[in-house]
């Protein structure tokens, strides 16, 4: 299965860091490494889905993508830098002061 990220890159690393630690986990217990089906931006905010063959794993799992998530609204989308939820004509994004005025 292939699908496209709906996302900036300025949260590449908040995806990278998180898909590292859920490898860790399911290769830890040793489980079948979780299938991501959608990474996306919604509401300003990271939105990571994942579908288990196994649900030994589910929850710590869903702890580090709430994290990320949260991680998300922190992040500038567009560069990566301290960014802030910001909602400008009824459209809500993460971005840092520098993206906030370019938009």
């Amino acid at each position: 299965m292939s699908f496209v990220f709906e996302c900036g890159d300025g949260w590449y690393d908040i995806i990278w860091h998180l898909s590292e630690d859920i490898t860790r986990l399911a290769n830890d217990a040793r489980v079948e490494i979780p299938q991501v089906s959608q990474v996306k931006e919604k509401f300003g905010a990271l939105r990571f889905y994942i579908g288990f063959k196994d649900n030994s794993i589910s929850e710590p799992v869903h702890v580090l993508i709430r994290e990320a998530e949260r991680e998300s609204t922190k992040t500038c989308e567009v560069c990566g830098a301290v960014g802030l939820l910001r909602n400008k004509q009824n459209w809500v994004r993460t971005t840092c002061e520098k993206h906030a005025i370019s938009e």
